[in-house]
């Protein structure tokens, strides 16, 4: 997850080298950079998409599957701790334990 808000990080900064109010004195490591960062964060959703849907076999049900591919949170997990899942979910990592709520 630190990578994944790292990444955003680093492609909203280098995209605001390019409003007009931000010159440049390197316009080509500018774009470099920028392509990098997005490159790096949609490796990142894909590593995750690819992790929601190996866990997903796990589930039971084939709703509960599709809960899990879509959001990577369990249905067993929701049950028991809340809509945020478990103390590992990347929603709850995200959002933190005031929006989440302590399990």
């Amino acid at each position: 997850m630190k990578k994944f808000v790292f990444l955003v990080v680093l492609m909203f900064s280098t995209a605001a080298v390019y409003s007009e109010e931000a010159p440049t004195e390197s316009p080509e490591t500018d774009a470099s950079l920028g392509a990098v960062a997005a490159q790096l964060l949609l490796q990142s959703l894909a590593e995750n998409i690819e992790r929601n849907i190996e866990g997903a076999k796990i589930e039971s049900g084939e709703l509960a599957k599709l809960v899990r591919a879509l959001s990577g949170v369990s249905i067993k997990d929701i049950e028991k701790h809340g809509i945020c899942g478990g103390k590992n979910s990347e929603l709850r990592k995200l959002l933190g334990s005031d929006a989440c709520g302590k399990i």
